[in-house]
């Protein structure tokens, strides 16, 4: 193996330097991993340049271990290797969840996202005995403190949520996934907000210092409803978001399944959606610049935090504060997340017809000429109101047509991302309470 030894010779290179250069390299690997998540996260291709960056990083860390008086120390490197390797996939389960149908594996480690990093402390003791090696040892002990610092800031961020009965529907899925014995349910799949006293089933449930429920995980794999602290802090986010946009002068209406729980569920979010869409489309002088920067700028002073990324045409929303750099990239580690998705719709023409088109695919839009997924403009344009919460809000000048063309007989209730056994055990609770 190529090692820094080899190049410029273990004298130039002191023990007494190594350990802090490989702790240095392995916080730099774990903060650029973690910034690569992001796009995960998003359902976005990682670009090539940022995997780049992360594997020259893995491979000046290895390079800086394995130096040896005696020439490349390759028992250190292996070490590190599966070592450095196994936190980072572990770290990577919560954001691989967001994804469709990820392997058993990965959502069992998921579960423990919190915590899991310390589950490998046994293993780095071990290591530490089987390889005197500076540079590794100090890369167990910089992982480790990582790991340490992430679950107390979340053991901390739990203490802020508050308790909340269950009741309605949302007990009676739980009742209904749980086949009755929702302790044995809760303790299955480790479901750590769920909270039994008595006759009394209680949600431990989110708030803005908290960070979010799993909610993904529970709605797509357990088949629960999204908690109600959830659905709470979503709809208020909607309609600030929303509020910003009018004031700003910003076109724009309720899109997806936001929409859908407009239309179907009489100005109420899905019980099972754990985001909101709003479409927004440029014109008046607006500019994507102008628009990131102005509400930035208004999110800023409500204590929320905003992302934009002009190649798909998305801003995101989130139901958190922002954080300083480097804190700011362990959102990427949770599994959770409450978020308004504002995607860009394009004015342009298509097959001889003037439409609204946007990057990235929705439900079953057609293509358009230029290669993006759109409809008709006259199906959106000028928006139209409806209520929603109890508040007017801008949606599709017809949203029945819109819906249609996004997901044809929108009447038909359908659980697109659940897992086929709990969609059915869904279907069956719902007929039940029908």
């Amino acid at each position: 193996m190529l090692s820094l030894s080899s190049i410029f010779g273990v004298d130039e290179v002191p023990a007494v330097v190594q350990g802090p250069v490989a702790a240095l390299l392995y916080l730099c690997l774990y903060l650029a991993f973690l910034n690569l998540l992001r796009h995960v996260r998003n359902w976005h291709a990682v670009p090539p340049v940022e995997s780049i960056g992360v594997a020259i990083l893995g491979v000046a860390l290895l390079s800086v271990v394995s130096l040896s008086p005696g020439g490349a120390d390759l028992t250190a490197v292996a070490v590190c290797a599966v070592f450095v390797g196994g936190i980072l996939f572990t770290i990577a389960t919560a954001s691989i969840t967001l994804l469709d149908s990820p392997l058993r594996l990965i959502t069992t480690l998921a579960k423990h996202a919190d915590h899991i990093g310390l589950w490998v402390l046994p293993v780095a003791e071990g290591a530490w005995f089987v390889a005197a090696n500076p540079g590794l040892r100090a890369v167990l002990l910089s992982a480790m403190a990582v790991e340490l610092a992430w679950c107390l800031r979340r053991r901390r961020a739990d203490r802020r949520r508050l308790l909340r009965p269950l009741d309605g529907s949302d007990l009676a899925v739980i009742e209904g996934q749980a086949e009755g014995d929702i302790k044995s349910f809760a303790r299955k799949h480790n479901v750590g907000e769920l909270v039994i006293a008595g006759d009394t089933v209680s949600w431990l449930g989110c708030t803005k210092e908290s960070g979010a429920c799993p909610g993904y995980f529970y709605t797509s794999r357990l088949g629960i409803n999204t908690p109600s602290c959830c659905r709470e802090h979503l709809g208020a986010l909607c309609l600030l978001v929303a509020d910003c946009l009018t004031e700003m002068g910003v076109v724009h209406w309720m899109d997806g399944g936001t929409l859908l729980g407009i239309v179907r569920q009489d100005g109420n979010l899905l019980a099972w959606d754990d985001d909101v869409d709003i479409a927004f489309t440029l014109d008046g002088g607006h500019s994507w610049d102008t628009v990131v920067a102005e509400l930035g700028r208004r999110l800023a002073g409500a204590g929320l935090l905003m992302t934009s990324t002009r190649k798909e045409g998305v801003i995101c929303v989130f139901n958190e504060s922002p954080r300083t750099w480097p804190l700011g990239l362990e959102r990427n580690r949770l599994r959770g997340e409450l978020r308004v998705d504002l995607v860009l719709y394009r004015l342009a023409a298509s097959r001889g017809q003037s439409v609204v088109e946007r990057t990235g695919p929705k439900g079953d839009l057609e293509r358009t000429e230029s290669g993006a997924y759109g409809l008709p403009e006259n199906l959106v344009l000028p928006p139209a109101t409806d209520t929603f919460l109890g508040k007017e809000i801008s949606v599709p000048r017809d949203a029945d047509a819109y819906l249609r063309r996004l997901y044809g007989d929108y009447g038909e209730i359908r659980y697109s991302y659940m897992d086929a056994g709990v969609a059915e055990r869904r279907r069956r609770i719902n007929s039940d309470e029908i």
